[in-house]
């Protein structure tokens, strides 16, 4: 269809019809928080698994290995598996296009173990994904740096300022926190 829009708030409409491919399994992951990360207090994490895929999924596995410098207190569902600095969730089944967000609680171990500046990084992979069709969103590095108590204005992405070359390259997503302080009427 041509289309010629020649004043100012006209309005011209168009439609098309989308179906999706069928038989496409593609699972992701990301890790974000709405919390700083202080040293000697607890962060609330939000695993992201995503079903971008046309499939029912079942039977995958979430791993994630968190910083030595983190404790376990815990998670919603509870995991699977946890030893040492391992945690595994079984994702049960996993429909098409939609997300399912496991709640993870960290302790973060005072000084000398984690100070303001240093930074925090929690390994996210999907495990048993069978002929995954994007494989680039099956794994998640969180990063993170730990600072003062909460900013009410503050603006966090989760690669903590410094995206590696390798990743930049692979067409991954920056996930942006901005809070704002509203103390008007």
């Amino acid at each position: 269809k041509d289309s010629n829009v020649a004043i100012l708030n006209q309005v011209d409409t168009f439609l098309c019809a989308l179906h999706p491919i069928p038989n496409i399994n593609d699972l992701g992951v990301s890790i974000f928080t709405l919390n700083n990360l202080n040293p000697g207090g607890q962060t609330q994490y939000f695993l992201v698994v995503n079903n971008f895929g046309t499939t029912t999924i079942s039977n995958a596995n979430l791993k994630i290995i968190k910083s030595s410098s983190q404790t376990f207190v815990n998670a919603s569902p509870s995991p699977l598996f946890s030893q040492n600095d391992t945690l595994i969730w079984n994702l049960g089944i996993l429909p098409p296009n939609i997300d399912t967000i496991i709640h993870l609680t960290l302790y973060n171990l005072p000084p000398p173990s984690n100070n303001i500046g240093d930074t925090s990084h929690i390994y996210a992979q999907l495990l048993n994904v069978i002929n995954d069709a994007n494989g680039n969103n099956n794994e998640f590095v969180y990063s993170k740096v730990y600072t003062q108590p909460y900013d009410p204005n503050n603006k966090l992405e989760n690669w903590a300022g410094e995206i590696p070359y390798n990743i930049a390259t692979n067409s991954v997503y920056i996930y942006y926190i901005i809070n704002f302080q509203n103390t008007g009427n």
